[in-house]
């Protein structure tokens, strides 16, 4: 099975902010087969993705994750 995400991340503020997105694998395996940004890994039991965004602007943050079977 495969499951597809996508996130706008809006800074309304006046500096650029990094915005740190978790996706918590839980007992499922996990694997990122798509994505709009380089994801990193926490733990075997997370990944997560750092995200900047400049002031008064959004970005998208789109990733696809095929769940598989233990």
């Amino acid at each position: 099975e495969e499951a597809a995400y996508r996130f706008t991340i809006r800074n309304f503020g006046d500096k650029e902010v990094t915005v740190k997105c978790m996706l918590p694998r839980g007992d499922n395996l996990v694997k990122v087969v798509r994505e709009s940004h380089e994801h990193k890994s926490e733990s075997d039991r997370s990944v997560y993705w750092h995200v900047k965004v400049s002031p008064k602007t959004e970005v998208i943050l789109r990733y696809r994750v095929q769940l598989m079977k233990e």
